[in-house]
C-alpha cells in the first residue's frame, strides 16, 4: 500500500534484522541441545536462580507462559547435570530474565551453575503485545 500515486522501491530487509525485531516480542531460550543457556548461583540444595541474558531489548519484560521444567538440567559445580523438577520467572526486565530453577539435590548454596535443556524441551520467553 502507498500512501502516494507513485510506487517506491521494494524494501529488502536482511534476516537478521528481521530475526531481532521479532525478538523483541519473543525468543526461546534452548539454544541447542546441552547447549548452557544461562549462568546463576544456587541458593540452597535443591533451588539455584539463572539469568538469561536477552538477544536484544524486549519490547517489555517478558512472561514465561508455559515452564516445563522436564528437559531442564542445572550443571552444578562439580560438573554433575542434575534434572530439574521445576522452572518459574524470578523477575525480569527488558534486557534481562532470572529463572528460579528446582532440582531435587544435589545443589550447595553459594555456587556457581549453569542451565541447559535437553534435545527436546525449551523455554519461550514472551513479551507480545
Amino acid at each position: 500500500m502507498e500512501a502516494d500515486q507513485t510506487a517506491t522501491p521494494f524494501e529488502h530487509e536482511d534476516i537478521g534484522t528481521t530475526l531481532r525485531k521479532c525478538q523483541r516480542y519473543g525468543f526461546n531460550i534452548a539454544g541447542t541441545a546441552f547447549g548452557r543457556v544461562g549462568v546463576g548461583q544456587t541458593v540452597g540444595s535443591g533451588t539455584a536462580d539463572v539469568l538469561i541474558n536477552h538477544p536484544v531489548t524486549m519490547r517489555a519484560a517478558p512472561t514465561l507462559p508455559n515452564p516445563d521444567a522436564t528437559g531442564a538440567n542445572v550443571t552444578n559445580v562439580n560438573g554433575v547435570n542434575i534434572n530439574s523438577t521445576a522452572i518459574a520467572l524470578q523477575s525480569a526486565t527488558p534486557d534481562v530474565t532470572r529463572l528460579r530453577v528446582t532440582v531435587s539435590s544435589g545443589l550447595a548454596a553459594g555456587n556457581a551453575c549453569t542451565l541447559s535443556f535437553d534435545a527436546t524441551d525449551d523455554a519461550f520467553l514472551n513479551a507480545e503485545l
